[in-house]
């Protein structure tokens, strides 16, 4: 059995809710769906010492960019929200432990990356370019760049009544990989971006619809935020 295949199988060690695409190790294509984008995480977390796999909040849920569908109606629903609130911290609490390799050892393309105020920068590297969130970059950024780039995407979204999959992969990695901040600055900030996207529940677009739900569901559960709920339309 050839050793792409093993590597593949430690990658994805652990119950199995979402498909997770067999592609070669070395696979460096752009990222078609959600069992793709699955298996590059998983990929890029099997090559740090001593991680094996990395949890997602899309565990046993539909994942962003998968071609599952499901009603709108489940993302109301207490089960669905537990369980995607505790993948999101289990996720949150990965992240911290982790120690990215320098931002040197990015994939070609991926640097520079935009300045911290760059608006239109920021969109075109991640709408038009199509990059996926890396640990690197995510870990690299202040709380304040992050929320700043946050922003820049919930805005984006609103104006193009539209949030899609990539979109909202970097806002659930960018809320997952903030460090714990005492200070209250971080949850007051998310809770403003969580009115932002509240907006886009009820547009007729499933697929903006399910990814508004994800977000609101990681300031949500993921951050004791409980009251929000109460403030959706």
């Amino acid at each position: 059995m050839s050793s792409d295949r093993d590597e593949s199988k430690d990658i994805s060690t652990g119950a199995q809710v979402l498909p997770v695409a067999e592609l070669p190790m070395d696979f460096s294509g752009e990222v078609a769906d959600g069992a793709q984008y699955l298996f590059t995480v998983r990929r890029e977390a099997a090559r740090i010492p001593n991680q094996k796999r990395v949890l997602n909040p899309y565990e046993g849920v539909q994942v962003a960019g998968s071609n599952t569908q499901s009603s709108s109606h489940s993302f109301t629903h207490s089960e669905w929200q537990q369980s995607y609130s505790a993948n999101f911290k289990k996720l949150r609490s990965l992240i911290a432990t982790i120690k990215p390799p320098p931002l040197s050892h990015l994939p070609h393309g991926y640097m520079p990356f935009p300045g911290k105020k760059d608006r239109s920068g920021w969109i075109n590297y991640i709408n038009n370019q199509s990059h996926e969130p890396k640990i690197s970059i995510l870990k690299s950024l202040t709380c304040v760049s992050a929320i700043t780039l946050m922003t820049f995407l919930v805005e984006d979204a609103q104006q193009n009544q539209n949030l899609g999959d990539l979109q909202t992969r970097w806002l659930v990695f960018l809320m997952a990989s903030r460090p714990e901040d005492f200070s209250g600055n971080l949850v007051s900030n998310l809770r403003v971006l969580a009115r932002g996207v509240m907006s886009l529940i009820n547009i007729n677009n499933p697929p903006t619809t399910k990814n508004t739900w994800m977000v609101l569901m990681c300031v949500i559960g993921g951050f004791g935020q409980a009251d929000l709920y109460n403030e959706i339309d």
